[in-house]
């Protein structure tokens, strides 16, 4: 019988009698869970209930409250060294932190991101509770996304940067989101700091928070105290920190309403937007754009005043027919006078004509509405454009 070519191959074979093991099967790649504390040794902070903002009647009994209570020390220890490119101190960082946590800050906006050390903070804090973090700096186009890409990817997936100037990035016309705070940190001139105040106002939500840094220098603090003076129901405080106790990670800590320079090695500055729109010696100014309902919408205006006084509304109104016949604007403005007096409500209708014959779409409308006589306050203000809430000096785009 021949033998079977198995055999013989077995014959020369080294491995006679030992049984080959199979390869072992390529193990897929685990990915490691991303581990915050790894970041920034912060996951399992909770605000403590009593630093609450319902539970303080002031921004200054608020911010005192924090700087008092040993949880918000111990954030403040545990952010002493990281994140290690952040410029502020710890215990900026621990305010800017903890205000984020506390407010659930779902849009955060930072101006000037430089290493982004700080923007890496707060993004720490987005992640935790779903939120986005808007960073812009017209210098850091070589340099700040490459920072940001280094990151966990589940941080990175939380920060939008825009290499552009803030008065470029806060335009009206940028459809920016509402966000819930702005950490001011770009160019500390005076003009600047004011410009970033005033348009900052404009896209924060109510109750909002605006921090500024640096508040040591002259130039900020002015501006603060010019934008205090100008914006009615604004609190603000700044919080000094004079250098450490050599030997101790210890700082002393002042908090001031007056907003005057002390020449700490730091300070921040904490402006707080009201709940309410107030009218009181500044004229409010509502504005909307691409309008494209056809139907002219009733204006509604409701309030509550202190005292008897006339308030005007100032209604400007420009559309252009879509017939490409004529393309000449259509511009109409009309001014309205109300005597107002504890809870009232006013309708004026927008008078827009449509043409029969050539269809119109309203461009623009501007609304400004100013006291011409009395005194005391007129608070709890809402103005509606048809169904759709304004908020002063903000752009509304209708879907």
């Amino acid at each position: 019988m021949a033998p079977r070519l198995s055999d013989v191959l077995g014959l020369f074979s080294p491995f006679k009698g030992k049984t080959q093991p199979l390869p072992a099967p390529i193990a897929p790649e685990v990915t490691k869970p991303f581990n915050l504390d790894s970041i920034v040794p912060v996951s399992d902070y909770v605000c403590p209930p009593e630093l609450e903002r319902q539970h303080h009647s002031s921004l200054r009994d608020w911010v005192k409250a924090h700087l008092d209570n040993p949880a918000f020390n111990d954030l403040e220890d545990r952010l002493w060294a990281t994140p290690k490119d952040s410029t502020i101190s710890a215990a900026e960082r621990a305010f800017l932190y903890n205000f984020m946590r506390e407010m659930k800050a779902k849009n955060t906006l930072e101006i000037g991101t430089f290493t982004a050390g700080t923007t890496l903070l707060m993004a720490c804090a987005a992640y935790q509770d779903s939120g986005r973090v808007y960073t812009i700096d017209p210098y850091g186009a070589d340099r700040a996304p490459g920072l940001i890409a280094a990151w966990p990817k589940e941080l990175g997936d939380c920060v939008v940067f825009q290499p552009k100037y803030s008065t470029k990035f806060l335009d009206p016309l940028s459809n920016n989101p509402r966000f819930d705070l702005v950490f001011i940190d770009g160019n500390h001139r005076y003009p600047n700091v004011l410009h970033d105040l005033y348009a900052s106002d404009e896209t924060l939500a109510p109750g909002g928070i605006i921090i500024g840094d640096n508040a040591e220098q002259l130039g900020v603090m002015d501006a603060c105290r010019h934008f205090l003076r100008d914006n009615e129901g604004y609190e603000g405080v700044a919080v000094h920190l004079t250098l450490p106790v050599p030997g101790s990670r210890e700082v002393g800590k002042d908090i001031d309403s007056e907003l005057r320079p002390r020449g700490a090695r730091s300070a921040f500055v904490i402006l707080r937007k009201p709940d309410r729109l107030f009218l009181h010696d500044k004229t409010l100014t509502f504005w909307v754009a691409n309008i494209t309902e056809l139907a002219a919408p009733v204006i509604s205006i409701s309030g509550v005043s202190e005292r008897d006084a006339e308030i005007q509304v100032v209604t400007h109104l420009v559309s252009h027919p879509r017939d490409g016949n004529n393309p000449s604007p259509q511009s109409h403005q009309f001014v309205e006078s109300f005597t107002v007096s504890g809870a009232f409500s006013l309708e004026i209708d927008s008078r827009l004509e449509l043409s029969s014959e050539a269809e119109c779409q309203v461009n623009f409308a501007d609304i400004a509405l100013y006291r011409t006589s009395g005194d005391g306050l007129i608070s709890d203000l809402r103005v509606m454009w048809g169904d759709t809430e304004l908020l002063p000096n903000s752009n509304f785009l209708p879907s």
